[in-house]
């Protein structure tokens, strides 16, 4: 009689793949096959882990920052300190930290322009994911996260600022566009008492303008918004006067005439009004005046020269200051 040998009991496997366990048998998930049928049945785990990786790349545009805080980032205080501050919280806030790489890699493609258009697209890419891990967190608001929305909004609008400056290479439609969509995202209402504390030098700089709304028909619906923005460009060109012997605060007055110029003066833009058109040349001088920081650059005689080839000669003995400040401006490096 043969020996009766007892069926050997099977192992199932606990920890195995579906598929595996439908089969009894055990799931080597080293195979090939195996890890297949659990990491390609979910994508959407591939895609949430891929959202907060960073490769050398990535670390390439931080080492950008930190070589040369000064220049990345305009500031009164020592840039190096501010700069450590914003990385102390995008260590802790990724959406602070791509937006950050977003807008060193926005910087980058002007410094590398052999490589412009693929440091454009990684910039776009890490912003795009930054909004929307910002976007993600906006409903669990709390006080320990007012600071780094605060800083992320700082990125941000550099970003769109230089978004919406570099615009005005693709002709005045666009350029009028994007300011609108600018606008929209940063308007404040102006404090009467601002207007109040406009200097001499800015009155003086800016009396042009006032003589040519002046001249201009009392009709005119878009008269109102043309003179508040002549006011909100008085005021920047006075913090920039107020400043001139501080970088940073300096260089940030150009925004002032943004954050309070009327939205409805985006609406004489579109209509094409003259006087409008000439006050956007104005702004122009302002922004030569801050080309020393890489968002502005070149925007400010990029501006003047699409104003004058959108206006006829008459309005020529308007355009005599901003003319000559782009004649005398050189391009920037």
């Amino acid at each position: 009689m043969s020996e009766f040998r007892p069926r050997r009991t099977h192992k199932k496997s606990r920890g195995g793949c579906r598929q595996c366990k439908s089969r009894h048998i055990k799931c080597d998930e080293l195979d090939p096959g195996s890890r297949a049928n659990t990491v390609a049945s979910s994508p959407t785990l591939l895609h949430a882990r891929d959202r907060h990786m960073f490769n050398l790349e990535h670390m390439s545009l931080l080492f950008n920052i930190t070589s040369n805080p000064a220049g990345f980032i305009k500031c009164d205080e020592p840039s190096g300190a501010v700069i450590s501050d914003i990385i102390e919280c995008a260590l802790k806030n990724q959406y602070v930290m791509d937006q950050l790489l977003a807008l060193s890699a926005l910087q980058s493609s002007l410094q590398h322009p052999e490589n412009s258009a693929n440091l454009r697209l990684l910039s776009i890419q890490l912003q795009g994911r930054a909004l929307s891990l910002h976007n993600a967190s906006a409903a669990k608001l709390s006080a320990s996260r007012m600071l780094p929305r605060f800083m992320f909004s700082m990125l941000l609008a550099y970003a769109l600022l230089h978004d919406t400056l570099s615009s005005s290479q693709l002709g005045i439609s666009t350029f009028i566009e994007k300011l609108g969509d600018f606008l929209q995202l940063i308007q404040l209402e102006l404090d009467p008492k601002h207007s109040q504390s406009v200097s001499p030098e800015a009155e003086d700089d800016l009396k042009g303008l006032e003589s040519m709304l002046t001249g201009a028909s009392a009709e005119q619906p878009s008269l109102s918004s043309c003179r508040n923005a002549v006011t909100a460009l008085k005021i920047a060109h006075t913090l920039y006067q107020k400043h001139r012997q501080h970088r940073g605060l300096r260089t940030q007055a150009q925004a002032a005439f943004l954050i309070y110029t009327p939205l409805d003066f985006v609406d004489a833009l579109r209509e094409r009004q003259p006087e409008a058109l000439v006050i956007l040349a104005y702004y122009g001088i302002l922004l030569s005046k801050c080309r020393d920081f890489w968002v502005v650059g070149d925007a400010g005689k990029r501006l003047i020269r699409l104003v004058e080839s959108n206006l006829s000669p008459e309005w020529d003995r308007y355009l005599e200051l901003p003319r000559q400040i782009a004649l005398e401006q050189p391009n920037s490096s």
